[in-house]
């Protein structure tokens, strides 16, 4: 089933795609390009490392505020990681899923980790429904273009969505049986969102961020040598954005296209130019992700979030024989051979001691570097403990 949908939602894209070449006609497209500026591409691409930073700090507060932190390093890479995954399969969540799907393995308090996700990607996504209406509202191309019929009739489709987001919201938990996880939800949304003056915050860092993919798309169009004026690409870029939000494709492709096609020729310009700086657009964010894939070949899922330090090999250390782990199955064994004292062996033990020590070392081996090699995640929290010493004398080991 899930194989099925993401070739449906690939068919999706490239079928969109292939509408608009046929209907603009590609070498129309192409003639937009009219000059590539390097420059313009690195600003973009310095804007979306800001921009990843930005995300990864509000997921980390998000987290925080429900009861599972993170360490920013590791919300970092996670969430590099996440966009790239983004931008190469259908569907445009598989990455957050992921991500939080990591994260819940490393706490206790697995529920609270996949709704930090979607309190965090919710917060984001209704920033980009705020900025297309701010946008809609205080620009003079869109009053030109709207008047009062076309304002109408946004609201009441407006009005008309969020009727029946709350409608699925109150009935759907009720048919199968999500009562205690949406009553969860809900408390992590108070915590997360509303408690004391985090809103402001969330509200602050969400739009910053929505922001940051218009000023994106404003550099993607200055690339390609568009030289409408910035207010103008400014009002032109929500839209756009908001069409992305649709799951029906792979990264938006297609739909973006689509949208930017339409858009374009309702406020009376050339459909190909829009359709151009999306093409731009797309390939600066595509670009912009591919940290994640270093992320993902140098296995950073080996990190543990909650801690000190930044992602990166895990620092374990063996002290006076002791090494520490956290107690699991696996690693209960290790408990027998930490803190041996060897001191009060005699030389007629000396073979049988010999062998003793052999296996000794040898569960230690098998049980504890092992968990290392493997990147089993558990074997790297850094608790504090105290490990009972065996005081083994001449009479216990003959």
């Amino acid at each position: 089933m899930a194989k099925c949908t993401a070739v449906k939602r690939l068919a999706i894209s490239v079928g969109v795609l292939l509408a608009v070449a046929l209907l603009l006609d590609p070498r129309a497209i192409i003639r937009e390009v009219q000059a590539f500026s390097l420059p313009w591409l690195v600003l973009g691409l310095a804007i979306s490392v800001l921009q990843v930073l930005l995300c990864a700090w509000r997921w980390r507060l998000t987290a925080g505020l429900v009861g599972v932190p993170l360490r920013y390093c590791y919300a970092v890479a996670e969430y590099y990681l996440s966009l790239f995954i983004n931008q190469v399969l259908p569907g445009g969540v598989l990455g957050d899923a992921g991500r939080a799907l990591r994260h819940a393995q490393q706490t206790s308090k697995r529920g609270n980790a996949w709704r930090a996700v979607i309190i965090e990607r919710a917060s984001g996504q209704l920033a980009v429904g705020l900025l297309t209406a701010l946008a809609l509202v205080s620009s003079p191309l869109w009053h030109a273009v709207l008047g009062k019929s076309g304002y109408f009739w946004l609201a009441a489709g407006a009005v008309s969505v969020a009727l029946g987001v709350g409608l699925i919201a109150v009935v759907m938990p009720e048919r199968v049986h999500l009562q205690g996880w949406v009553s969860a939800l809900w408390a992590d949304i108070h915590r997360g969102l509303w408690h004391g003056g985090v809103w402001a915050w969330q509200l602050a860092s969400s739009m910053l961020i929505v922001f940051s993919y218009a000023l994106v798309m404003l550099c993607a169009a200055r690339a390609i040598g568009v030289d409408l004026p910035a207010s103008v690409l400014l009002a032109l870029a929500p839209p756009l954005l908001l069409s992305m939000l649709i799951p029906l494709s792979v990264a938006g492709w297609g739909l973006r296209e689509g949208a930017a096609a339409s858009v374009w020729a309702w406020v009376g310009l050339a459909p190909s130019q829009g359709v151009a700086v999306s093409l731009a657009y797309g390939v600066i964010v595509l670009v912009a992700t591919l940290p994640g894939l270093w992320v993902a070949l140098s296995r950073r899922r080996r990190a543990t979030p909650a801690g000190s330090g930044c992602i990166g090999p895990v620092q374990t250390e063996v002290k006076q024989g002791v090494i520490p782990t956290a107690e699991t199955p696996r690693t209960r064994a290790q408990g027998r051979g930490q803190g041996v004292d060897w001191r009060h062996g005699k030389a007629g033990a000396a073979r049988s001691n010999q062998q003793w020590r052999d296996e000794q070392v040898q569960s230690l081996n098998h049980t504890g570097f092992d968990e290392l090699r493997d990147g089993y995640p558990p074997a790297f929290d850094q608790y504090a403990r105290v490990t009972p010493r065996l005081q083994v004398g001449d009479d216990r080991r003959r």
